[in-house]
């Protein structure tokens, strides 16, 4: 087995024999803690909730609600994380690898070493969300894809509006605006379809395996 604890000691080494206890009446490969209570600030404390709701929200690979960094973790399990090439973010990794997550109750302590700053936290929170997600990317197509719709449908309205009325409107600013609104969209549509063919190459620079064996049968240790 193999246990990860932050070194600051915020979660207790006391709580190990309940990880090991839960792992083995559970049969899980992976056990996780979860959040009796929180420590540091509401604005911290904040931020790890938009995190992971954004999270949740751009990814395929769902993180649970109020786990810690402490978990235990099977030489199988181990494996199949140092299998990954990648710069290391466990919580979607356990999700990657899609294995049953055993939860335990952990109080959490007062720190006892230096913290994460919020430079680092945002970095780290940056690295989750483009190691498992390729949405954001999309967003530039859906955008550019809705502003050049608006702009057709304000053009379509100007020109109605111009025929009814018999000419009664702005010259040359209407026609302006349409065509720069379309064209901006455009761009939008054109670097999103450019980040798909980014997202791809991405995609297979990580080198993820393209499956993991659980067990064998029939072949030879």
């Amino acid at each position: 087995y193999a246990l990860f604890l932050d070194a600051d000691l915020e979660e207790s080494p006391d709580d190990i024999p309940s990880f090991a206890t839960k792992m083995a009446d559970g049969g899980f490969e992976i056990v996780v803690g979860q959040r009796m209570n929180r420590r540091g600030s509401s604005m911290r404390n904040l931020g790890t909730r938009l995190f992971t709701a954004v999270f949740n929200a751009l990814s395929d690979h769902k993180l649970p609600a109020n786990v810690t960094s402490m978990r235990l973790m099977t030489r199988r399990y181990v494996e199949y994380l140092t299998s990954f090439s990648e710069r290391p973010f466990l919580g979607g990794f356990s999700s990657w690898i899609g294995l049953p997550v055993g939860m335990v109750a952990v109080e959490m302590r007062e720190r006892r070493g230096s913290s994460y700053s919020l430079a680092r936290l945002i970095r780290h929170a940056l690295t989750g969300v483009v190691s498992f997600s390729t949405k954001p990317i999309r967003l530039a197509t859906i955008t550019g894809l809705l502003v050049c719709g608006a702009s057709m449908i304000y053009g379509a309205y100007i020109l109605a509006r111009y025929f009814l009325s018999h000419g009664a409107i702005a010259p040359g600013f209407t026609s302006l605006a349409v065509f720069f609104a379309f064209f901006a969209g455009a761009q939008f549509v054109f670097i999103g379809l450019l980040g798909e063919y980014i997202a791809e190459i991405f995609v297979a620079t990580k080198n993820r395996p393209a499956f993991l064996i659980y067990d064998r049968f029939g072949f030879d240790d």
